[in-house]
């Protein structure tokens, strides 16, 4: 090629400068537009819809996103299809799933489901795990004032027996939220409080044998609610 062209060695040098500088440049703009659309909560992070939609080309930025979750380019484009659709598709890599959900996309990494039970008994004053919270049996008195927090469940001590069960939530469960009458299915609970599937994976369930008395930090079953028949309080406060 020098013999063709004697400054052929000079160019290609100038070339590839070029390029690296063009990919420097490319990197802080990824970079820069990764940070206006991603969000991390935990180890999950969530990318706003409304905000991807923005870039062009946005199959391009997408495949630039994805790209150090290993998700490949035939993913991406799936992904891309997706964001007109209704929420729920889930799209995988060999590290990470996707899913896409009302607002976000949600990255998070692969790993087996938590399908383990644990148990509470009416000894424990703390639980560290599988969630941390402060346990604590009161007598009940008129003034009494049930906080209204949904991180503090209160219910009725004389309802209950003990060991409590505490585990994921599984298909066909149902309880009665508090305030209702009739029961509800939790998949259900789920949508109408448009819970993520990340949440809804990692929420754990505070139940009395086969019945639900805690969606914790969400929702008391109606049946173990406090009532002028009370007489002792068993209180729970995450942490």
């Amino acid at each position: 090629m020098e013999e063709l062209n004697p400054s052929f060695r000079s160019v290609l040098i100038r070339t590839i400068e070029n390029l690296q500088d063009s990919r420097k440049i490319e990197a802080r703009e990824i970079e820069h537009a990764w940070e206006q659309i991603a969000e991390q909560r935990g180890k999950d992070f969530y990318l706003s819809i409304e905000e991807l939609k923005l870039f062009d080309p946005l199959r391009s930025y997408l495949y630039q996103f994805l790209k150090n979750f290993r998700f490949n380019s035939e993913v991406v484009n799936e992904i891309v299809h997706s964001l007109d659709n209704g929420p729920g598709k889930k799209f995988y890599s060999p590290t990470h799933w996707l899913v896409k959900d009302r607002e976000y996309l949600i990255i998070r990494e692969q790993g087996q489901e938590d399908q383990s039970v644990h148990y509470l008994d009416e000894t424990c004053s703390e639980l560290n795990y599988p969630v941390k919270m402060k346990i604590s049996i009161l007598e009940k008195k008129y003034k009494f004032e049930i906080p209204e927090s949904a991180k503090v469940g209160c219910i009725d001590l004389g309802k209950i027996q003990f060991p409590l069960i505490i585990r994921h939530w599984k298909k066909g469960d149902s309880f009665r939220p508090l305030g209702m009458k009739g029961e509800k299915k939790l998949s259900d609970y789920f949508i109408d409080q448009k819970m993520s599937l990340p949440e809804k994976e990692s929420t754990w369930i505070l139940a009395n044998g086969e019945e639900i008395v805690w969606v914790i930090g969400w929702r008391l079953d109606d049946r173990y609610k406090i009532t002028s028949k009370t007489k002792n309080i068993f209180k729970m406060e995450l942490i």
